[in-house]
């Protein structure tokens, strides 16, 4: 199966500039050549002259007490372009890491993230959500070449905060992916594009503490590669921390962890997932993955608990007096047994059918339809 590079689309989705450079002396670290796998914050970019004359001045990265982090002469042609377009400017968070290249030399793959003046006085902001678990189904796998078909996004208790589907701008079939989300070219032609929900979007994100998605870097670079962005700090791939804690490993299909963690549903819907995806990091987080009454429960508001109170305590009021009524009518108190019986198995059929209800609206069930198993997750390798 093809590889395609999320990581870009991620970089965008974070903010972050991306470059190579390769590990033949012409960038330095601290003196010595860059190895493994590293992170820094707080940096800026300077400008170093040289010595020797006609030499173009080297980009450095500077940490708060001065010392280079980084230094990039311009025969690294990609590193110091990057770097020496932001002289002067603040880095917020510098990484990067070994590869090897496919002639086998080793290569430097970095990001950067440019401090954003905006940073600031979103410090110690308060967020309106605490979670919040995004899922996409989209018309292929190749973040830079497919889009986005659904995009749906809930809250820490599975209540729907977006989902809507979208009509893509390039693509007029997608028979692959089709097969395993069922979204068709009919079902979505008369769909908005996604490029008229960014800035609805954006602010969506901007509004919680922390963003979730299964197999995030999937999801995150299609998203990156529309313009929309998020902290790093405050992303979060369900999938690798559910597989690192229960399983030692880095990847597992969300079927298999949301059956593990005791909840069932019907997979490659985006909305669906999401909350499979919720259900999933409940478990990694600590707590009890919700029922179907806890989904009831959520949405019944303390008026409406008050309300029924009031509805069933004039039910059996009115139930009382018409009783009394018909025993003093045929003078017989043995008709009471009856009557009341009569009443207690009324009450109970039109109070389990209420319940019924709530519970089915509270799990996105049709009405009518008994709720056997909790919502029931994806490979992502068949979107």
């Amino acid at each position: 199966m093809a590889r395609f590079d999320y990581d870009a689309g991620q970089s965008l989705f974070f903010n972050e500039e991306r470059f190579t450079f390769p590990l033949s002396g012409s960038v330095t670290s601290g003196g010595r050549i860059p190895t493994g796998s590293r992170s820094f914050t707080n940096l800026y970019v300077d400008l170093a002259e040289q010595e020797r004359a006609g030499s173009k001045p080297h980009a450095v990265l500077l940490d708060s007490d001065g010392q280079i982090v980084l230094d990039v002469p311009a025969r690294a042609t990609g590193a110091y372009g990057h770097l020496a377009t932001h002289a002067g400017e603040p880095i917020e968070s510098l990484r990067w890491r070994r590869k090897g290249g496919m002639s086998g030399s080793p290569y430097m793959e970095c990001w950067v993230r440019y401090a954003d003046h905006d940073d600031e006085e979103m410090e110690g902001r308060s967020f309106r959500y605490g979670q919040l678990f995004l899922d996409t189904e989209t018309t292929g796998l190749d973040p830079a070449h497919d889009e986005i078909l659904q995009l749906a996004i809930v809250d820490s208790e599975g209540r729907v905060v977006w989902d809507r589907k979208y009509k893509p701008t390039r693509h007029t079939v997608w028979p692959e992916a089709q097969t395993v989300h069922h979204i068709s070219p009919e079902s979505v032609r008369k769909c908005p594009a996604i490029q008229s929900d960014l800035e609805e979007i954006q602010s969506i994100l901007d509004s919680a503490e922390h963003v979730y998605a299964f197999n995030a870097p999937f999801d995150f670079a299609f998203l990156g590669n529309l313009g929309l962005h998020c902290d790093r700090e405050r992303t979060h791939d369900t999938m690798r921390e559910y597989a690192r804690k229960a399983h030692g490993r880095e990847y597992i299909k969300l079927t298999e962890a949301a059956k593990e963690v005791g909840y069932s549903y019907k997979p490659h819907d985006a909305k669906a997932d999401c909350i499979a995806t919720m259900q999933v990091q409940r478990s990694v987080d600590g707590k009890p993955v919700m029922t179907s009454d806890d989904f009831a429960k959520r949405d019944m508001k303390p008026c409406d608990i008050k309300t029924m109170r009031r509805k069933w305590i004039v039910y059996w009021v009115l139930l009382a007096v018409t009783v009394v009524f018909v025993a003093l009518v045929f003078a017989s108190l043995w008709m009471l047994i009856p009557a009341v019986l009569l009443a207690f198995f009324t009450w109970s059929q039109a109070h389990s059918n209420e319940l019924q209800a709530q519970i089915n609206e509270a799990a996105g069930l049709p009405a009518g339809r008994e709720q056997k198993c909790l919502l029931p997750s994806k490979s992502r390798h068949a979107r």
